[in-house]
């Protein structure tokens, strides 16, 4: 299985103006995407998923309409594409009025994708939390480890590990460590991925479980990714979409 990962687009078309951080290059994300959804079409992955804050500014008069445009800027790439809401975008009952909800679950080959877009990081409040529905969830979904299920790839927005230290922004989960004790009490081989964090984290194995979050496609060298799922084991491809003209 090969899957097509980006994240954090922070795309701005009908939103006028751009980021007040200067090197979010928010009103090229929409040639960006272009590019490297045809890039990931030519490697021809079995799924593209994008892990969140589609859009710039959800606040902003216009943000709905640019959640449309993304939405239709996948369709049109003929992929199969799992979408997520981050922390940027609508709430998640808003952003799946508009773009295609994906299943808690899909099975790809000998691999499972679980899904949670529906995590919600309140207003004014920087860490996300988990829900204790989705906990429980998560615990039951991934208790078992079905005979010809090679991998599972639990996917979200925010940053499961590594842990936040010093100063600034913290881009982990508040309950970050229940998370972590339901992954590692799983007997199935666990791929998770996150974006959030801008400058990502390559992919690192901690207590048997393996982590990646990836770079902002809205950030300078414009990174997308190809996973390549096999006999158990992933590798991570990145590679660099050059600056518009």
């Amino acid at each position: 299985m090969k899957l097509g990962f980006i994240t954090d687009l922070h795309f701005r078309q009908a939103v006028a103006g751009t980021s007040p951080i200067g090197r979010r290059e928010c009103r090229r994300v929409g040639e960006l995407l272009d590019r490297s959804l045809a890039e990931l079409a030519r490697e021809a992955v079995d799924v593209v998923v994008c892990a969140g804050d589609c859009v710039d500014d959800a606040a902003q008069p216009g943000a709905l309409e640019d959640v449309a445009r993304l939405a239709d800027r996948f369709a049109a790439s003929g992929l199969p594409c799992v979408v997520l809401p981050g922390n940027h975008d609508p709430a998640p009952d808003v952003f799946y009025g508009i773009v295609p909800r994906p299943p808690r679950v899909l099975r790809l080959g000998d691999c499972e994708l679980i899904t949670f877009g529906d995590d919600l990081c309140l207003p004014g409040v920087q860490r996300c939390v988990r829900s204790p529905e989705a906990l429980a969830l998560m615990e039951d979904l991934l208790s078992t480890q079905p005979p010809d299920v090679a991998l599972t790839f639990l996917i979200q927005h925010f940053v499961v590990y590594p842990e936040h230290v010093g100063p600034g922004y913290d881009h982990t989960y508040a309950n970050h460590a229940q998370i972590r004790a339901i992954l590692e009490r799983s007997p199935r081989r666990l791929v998770v991925l996150s974006g959030h964090q801008h400058r990502g984290y390559q992919l690192e194995i901690h207590k048997n479980v393996a982590y990646f979050t990836g770079r902002a496609l809205c950030e300078r060298p414009f990174p997308y990714y190809v996973l390549h799922a096999e006999g158990g084991r992933v590798r991570v491809e990145e590679r660099w979409l050059a600056a518009p003209e």
